[in-house]
Protein backbone atom coordinates (compact mmCIF):
# COMPACT_ATOMS: atom_id res chain seq x y z
CA UNK A 1 0.00 0.00 0.00
CA UNK A 2 2.55 2.70 0.44
CA UNK A 3 4.39 1.53 -2.47
CA UNK A 4 1.04 2.66 -4.51
CA UNK A 5 0.24 5.56 -2.72
CA UNK A 6 4.29 6.81 -3.34
CA UNK A 7 3.98 5.69 -6.84
CA UNK A 8 0.24 7.86 -7.37
CA UNK A 9 2.21 11.04 -5.57
CA UNK A 10 4.63 10.68 -8.10
CA UNK A 11 3.14 10.43 -10.67
CA UNK A 12 0.90 13.50 -9.71
CA UNK A 13 3.79 15.57 -8.68
CA UNK A 14 4.97 14.85 -12.44
CA UNK A 15 1.81 16.26 -14.27
CA UNK A 16 -0.36 13.09 -14.36
CA UNK A 17 -4.02 13.81 -14.74
CA UNK A 18 -5.33 10.83 -13.65
CA UNK A 19 -4.06 7.72 -11.93
CA UNK A 20 -4.73 3.78 -14.08
CA UNK A 21 -3.99 0.53 -12.88
CA UNK A 22 -4.02 -3.16 -13.75
CA UNK A 23 -6.88 -5.08 -12.08
CA UNK A 24 -6.89 -7.83 -13.97
CA UNK A 25 -5.90 -9.66 -16.84
CA UNK A 26 -5.38 -8.52 -20.85
CA UNK A 27 -5.64 -9.73 -24.16
CA UNK A 28 -2.55 -8.90 -25.54
CA UNK A 29 -0.21 -10.36 -22.85
CA UNK A 30 1.05 -13.48 -22.71
CA UNK A 31 1.60 -14.23 -19.66
CA UNK A 32 -1.24 -13.40 -16.98
CA UNK A 33 -4.90 -15.28 -17.99
CA UNK A 34 -7.44 -13.14 -18.26
CA UNK A 35 -9.56 -13.89 -15.16
CA UNK A 36 -6.41 -12.93 -12.77
CA UNK A 37 -6.80 -10.06 -10.47
CA UNK A 38 -4.11 -7.72 -10.18
CA UNK A 39 -3.21 -5.64 -6.90
CA UNK A 40 -5.25 -6.73 -3.43
CA UNK A 41 -7.81 -4.75 -2.30
CA UNK A 42 -6.36 -2.82 -0.05
CA UNK A 43 -4.08 -1.45 -3.04
CA UNK A 44 -6.56 -0.42 -5.06
CA UNK A 45 -8.18 1.29 -2.88
CA UNK A 46 -5.31 3.45 -2.02
CA UNK A 47 -4.93 4.00 -5.64
CA UNK A 48 -8.48 5.09 -5.66
CA UNK A 49 -7.94 7.52 -2.53
CA UNK A 50 -5.14 9.13 -3.61
CA UNK A 51 -6.70 10.25 -6.86
CA UNK A 52 -9.52 11.33 -5.08
CA UNK A 53 -6.89 13.30 -2.43
CA UNK A 54 -5.42 14.97 -5.77
CA UNK A 55 -8.98 15.91 -6.66
CA UNK A 56 -9.28 13.52 -9.73
CA UNK A 57 -10.77 10.05 -10.62
CA UNK A 58 -8.67 6.63 -10.88
CA UNK A 59 -9.44 4.09 -13.99
CA UNK A 60 -8.35 0.52 -13.95
CA UNK A 61 -7.80 -1.90 -16.70
CA UNK A 62 -10.55 -4.67 -15.94
CA UNK A 63 -12.24 -7.40 -18.74
CA UNK A 64 -14.02 -9.91 -16.17
CA UNK A 65 -17.32 -8.76 -14.28
CA UNK A 66 -15.68 -9.81 -10.82
CA UNK A 67 -12.59 -7.54 -11.25
CA UNK A 68 -14.94 -4.50 -12.71
CA UNK A 69 -17.18 -5.09 -9.73
CA UNK A 70 -14.39 -4.90 -7.03
CA UNK A 71 -13.04 -1.62 -8.76
CA UNK A 72 -16.72 -0.02 -8.69
CA UNK A 73 -16.65 -1.27 -4.71
CA UNK A 74 -13.42 0.11 -4.24
CA UNK A 75 -13.90 3.58 -5.46
CA UNK A 76 -12.54 3.85 -8.85
CA UNK A 77 -14.41 6.25 -11.31
CA UNK A 78 -13.52 4.40 -15.03
CA UNK A 79 -13.14 1.13 -15.96
CA UNK A 80 -11.29 0.24 -19.18
CA UNK A 81 -12.61 -2.07 -21.52
CA UNK A 82 -15.46 -4.19 -18.91
CA UNK A 83 -15.67 -6.57 -21.64
CA UNK A 84 -17.29 -8.73 -19.78
CA UNK A 85 -19.93 -7.52 -17.88
CA UNK A 86 -23.45 -8.83 -16.52
CA UNK A 87 -26.63 -6.71 -16.85
CA UNK A 88 -26.53 -6.08 -12.75
CA UNK A 89 -22.75 -5.08 -13.04
CA UNK A 90 -23.64 -2.37 -15.77
CA UNK A 91 -26.62 -1.11 -13.97
CA UNK A 92 -24.57 -0.39 -10.77
CA UNK A 93 -22.08 1.02 -12.67
CA UNK A 94 -24.76 3.85 -13.75
CA UNK A 95 -25.86 3.89 -10.11
CA UNK A 96 -22.25 4.80 -9.10
CA UNK A 97 -21.86 7.69 -12.19
CA UNK A 98 -19.02 4.96 -13.17
CA UNK A 99 -17.90 6.16 -16.69
CA UNK A 100 -17.22 3.25 -18.84
CA UNK A 101 -14.44 3.42 -21.74
CA UNK A 102 -15.01 0.63 -24.10
CA UNK A 103 -12.42 0.39 -27.11
CA UNK A 104 -14.66 -1.45 -29.37
CA UNK A 105 -12.70 -2.07 -31.78
CA UNK A 106 -10.13 -3.92 -30.24
CA UNK A 107 -12.58 -6.71 -28.92
CA UNK A 108 -15.38 -6.61 -31.14
CA UNK A 109 -13.43 -7.73 -34.54
CA UNK A 110 -13.28 -11.60 -34.78
CA UNK A 111 -10.43 -13.31 -33.63
CA UNK A 112 -9.80 -15.27 -36.38
CA UNK A 113 -9.31 -12.03 -38.67
CA UNK A 114 -8.20 -8.93 -36.12
CA UNK A 115 -4.81 -8.04 -37.21
CA UNK A 116 -3.73 -6.99 -33.90
CA UNK A 117 -3.49 -9.96 -32.44
CA UNK A 118 -0.22 -11.95 -33.45
CA UNK A 119 -0.06 -15.61 -31.33
CA UNK A 120 -2.57 -18.26 -30.21
CA UNK A 121 -2.49 -17.44 -26.73
CA UNK A 122 -3.64 -14.19 -27.40
CA UNK A 123 -6.39 -15.48 -29.69
CA UNK A 124 -7.60 -17.47 -27.00
CA UNK A 125 -8.45 -14.41 -25.16
CA UNK A 126 -9.39 -12.39 -27.55
CA UNK A 127 -12.47 -14.99 -28.25
CA UNK A 128 -13.61 -15.42 -24.69
CA UNK A 129 -13.77 -11.44 -24.36
CA UNK A 130 -15.15 -11.02 -28.04
CA UNK A 131 -18.05 -13.76 -27.33
CA UNK A 132 -18.58 -11.73 -23.78
CA UNK A 133 -18.44 -8.23 -25.24
CA UNK A 134 -21.53 -8.66 -27.47
CA UNK A 135 -23.52 -10.10 -24.65
CA UNK A 136 -21.96 -6.90 -22.33
CA UNK A 137 -23.06 -4.28 -25.37
CA UNK A 138 -26.50 -5.56 -25.38
CA UNK A 139 -27.28 -5.54 -21.66
CA UNK A 140 -25.82 -1.62 -21.73
CA UNK A 141 -28.42 -0.99 -24.52
CA UNK A 142 -31.43 -0.78 -20.70
CA UNK A 143 -28.98 1.44 -19.23
CA UNK A 144 -27.82 5.43 -19.49
CA UNK A 145 -24.16 4.43 -19.16
CA UNK A 146 -21.40 6.80 -19.78
CA UNK A 147 -19.85 5.85 -22.27
CA UNK A 148 -15.95 7.30 -22.91
CA UNK A 149 -14.02 7.04 -26.66
CA UNK A 150 -10.70 5.51 -25.81
CA UNK A 151 -8.93 3.15 -27.37
CA UNK A 152 -5.28 1.22 -26.88
CA UNK A 153 -2.94 0.99 -29.71
CA UNK A 154 -2.27 -2.52 -30.08
CA UNK A 155 0.54 -4.20 -32.96
CA UNK A 156 1.23 -2.89 -35.98
CA UNK A 157 0.36 1.01 -37.35
CA UNK A 158 -1.56 -1.26 -40.21
CA UNK A 159 -3.29 -3.08 -38.11
CA UNK A 160 -4.38 -0.18 -35.62
CA UNK A 161 -5.76 2.19 -39.07
CA UNK A 162 -7.49 -0.97 -40.06
CA UNK A 163 -8.86 -1.81 -36.49
CA UNK A 164 -9.44 1.94 -35.83
CA UNK A 165 -12.11 3.28 -38.06
CA UNK A 166 -14.15 -0.09 -37.09
CA UNK A 167 -14.79 1.74 -33.35
CA UNK A 168 -17.09 4.19 -34.55
CA UNK A 169 -19.12 1.78 -37.14
CA UNK A 170 -19.35 -0.77 -33.54
CA UNK A 171 -20.39 2.50 -31.55
CA UNK A 172 -23.16 3.08 -34.08
CA UNK A 173 -24.62 -0.26 -34.51
CA UNK A 174 -25.23 -0.11 -30.42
Amino acid sequence: VPEVRRAARSNFAAGAHFIKVLGGGGIYSFLDPLESMQYSNDELRAAAEEATNYGTYATIHAHTDKAINRAIDLGFKMIEHATIMEDATIKKMVDNDVIWSMSAALFMIDPATNPSITSEVQRHKAQIVYEGMKKTLEYSKKYDVKILWGTDIIGSTEAFFSTFPKEWEIRNEH
